[in-house]
């Protein structure tokens, strides 16, 4: 584990690096007033029992569900435009955790607000041929999940935040 990306109210997302690649690893946010694993690491980069739950009885099930169906989800997909799936922990002694590709250009939103500070406006536009791109790639991505053979899938929640860039600023 090398540093935690964000934590929301429902998950913690952590930055890692599996067999020699930087990965994202998503658990469940575990509630504050549970009982946690203390961090016994010695070393700078942070121990990801700090925040897991000793028991998986010690996670909102409700959230559990999701992560658990975020996985089967993904786990099914494989798209160019999709940020990729690489794996799961699913063990019974051990929290669940999601693996999926980093993406080191961060969100689009977070991108565009990086820019305007970076120019010092207030209105900042990508080039046309980069919004055309990113367009396309969005386009090709639901085109996929909406026509799948399999049941089709809805996103329902596109939106900057959402869209992730690649370190050669694709987005996915």
């Amino acid at each position: 584990i090398e540093k935690e990306l964000s934590r929301t109210l429902k998950s913690t997302l952590q930055l890692a690096t599996w067999k020699g690649t930087q990965v994202v690893m998503k658990c469940v946010q575990v509630p504050d007033e549970g009982p946690v694993r203390k961090a016994s690491s010695v070393s700078s980069k942070q121990d990801i029992t700090a925040s897991r739950p000793m028991q998986m009885h010690d996670v909102n099930e409700e959230l559990l569900e999701e992560l658990l169906h975020e996985i089967e989800l993904l786990s099914s997909l494989r798209h160019p435009d999709l940020v990729l799936f690489l794996g799961a922990c699913l063990d019974k002694d051990s929290p669940v955790i999601c693996v999926t590709e980093y993406m080191p250009g961060g969100d689009l939103e977070r991108y565009y607000i990086a820019k305007r500070r970076q120019n010092q406006t207030d209105r900042w536009r990508p080039p046309l041929n980069q919004i055309v791109d990113w367009c396309l790639a969005v386009g090709r991505a639901l085109s996929f999940l909406h026509t799948r053979d399999a049941e089709p899938i809805v996103h329902r929640d596109l939106k900057p935040l959402n869209l992730l860039l690649t370190k050669h600023l694709e987005v996915k």
